[in-house]
Parts: structure tokens; C-alpha cells; sequence
């Protein structure tokens, strides 16, 4: 079952990484309006912090930075095994599945994380895209309402998305109907942001 969750996860973003491209493609601005930018008084702060966030969004991040194999065993109240590693670089998506130790436990999660440094040489598509498209896609597979994790967030097959500085973080960790795993999906959420944020 949890392989089949996690094959529907990358079907899932495969499909809205399509739908991304037959969206607005990124548009870099012309050399001609660069230069105007620097005429026209640009601070020099602002150059610095606009090379800051594009360095940001260039820095390579594993899914276990952000879910460690402790913060799971916390968060699910029970011992997990390391992390089993999966990517799907079409999309620039790193996935972390961890399965509990204990034999017939039912307990899971699973986190994945899309970022621009994954992305194949020469793809238009960004982490933000493809979260547009599940979005649009998928804010109707869950009763689950959530706010203020991240820049922005919603619930959805199969759990818990999050857009945070340019990042695409999912998180799975069961039937969302269940008010448990209703919890360990916030909770895994909020602590992923600020570990996140931490590495940025």
C-alpha cells in the first residue's frame, strides 16, 4: 500500500509537471532592461538579495533534512527505520519513505521535496508550477483544511502540500479522513518549514 502511495505521489506530480508546461513560461528579463534596472538607481542591496535567492533556490536539499528519522519516530509515536530513497528527476523530486520498525504496524511516512537544483539542465518548469498545477488538481481529495504552513499550503491526495521559498514539499501519512494522521500531517508540515528555513 505504501508503495502504491508512493507511485501515485510521482504519477501525480509527473502529470502536473506537464500541465506546467503549457503554462506561462518563465520570461528572463532582456540584457536592454537589466541595464535600465542599474540607470535607474537599483540599490545595490537589492542585486545582492535578488543573487541570495537565486543561490537559495540552487541549493541542494535532501527530504531527511527536513523529517530526520527521530523527528518521524516523534511524530508517528513509534520507532522508524532509516529513510528508503527514491527520485524522480523529471520533476526535481526527492523522495523519503520511512517505515516503522515494528512488524504489522500500519504507521508511516512519506516526504518528498521538488527543487529547482533537481530539475533536469534546461527545464522551464519550477517547483512552484508544478505545486500551481496540484493545486488546481488535487485541493478537492481532502476535507482537511489547513492555512499558514509555509508561503502557501493546501491538502490533497496524498496528504499535506507546501510551497515554501520557491521548495515543493509533500507529505503523506495515511487516510487524511483520520483525525490522527490529521495531526501528524500538520505537525510534520510546521516542522519541515522550520528546517527547511533553517538550511536556507
Amino acid at each position: 500500500m505504501k508503495k502504491f502511495l508512493c507511485a501515485i505521489l510521482i504519477l501525480i506530480l509527473v502529470a502536473a509537471a506537464f500541465a506546467g508546461c503549457s503554462g506561462i513560461p518563465e520570461t528572463p528579463a532582456a540584457p536592454a532592461e537589466q541595464s535600465q534596472s542599474a540607470q535607474e538607481g537599483e540599490a545595490p542591496g537589492e542585486q545582492t538579495q535578488e543573487s541570495n535567492e537565486n543561490e537559495t533556490l540552487m541549493t541542494a536539499i535532501e527530504p531527511e533534512q527536513l523529517l530526520s528519522t527521530d523527528d518521524v519516530s516523534a511524530l508517528l509515536g513509534e520507532p522508524v527505520m532509516d529513510a528508503q530513497k527514491s527520485q524522480m528527476e523529471s520533476v526535481g523530486q526527492k523522495i523519503a519513505l520511512y517505515d516503522p520498525v515494528e512488524d504489522g504496524s500500519f504507521a508511516f511516512l512519506q516526504i518528498s521535496l521538488s527543487q529547482q537544483s533537481s530539475m533536469p539542465a534546461g527545464s522551464s518548469i519550477t517547483p512552484s508550477e508544478i505545486y500551481e498545477s496540484a493545486k488546481k488538481a488535487l485541493d478537492e481529495t481532502s476535507d482537511l483544511a489547513v492555512s499558514g504552513i509555509g508561503d502557501d499550503c493546501f491538502s490533497g491526495t496524498p496528504g499535506l502540500h507546501i510551497l515554501y521559498r520557491g521548495y515543493y514539499i509533500v507529505i503523506g501519512a495515511g487516510n487524511t479522513n483520520d483525525e490522527a494522521v490529521q495531526a501528524i500531517l500538520i505537525e510534520a508540515g510546521k516542522l519541515a518549514v522550520v528546517n527547511l528555513g533553517e538550511l536556507l
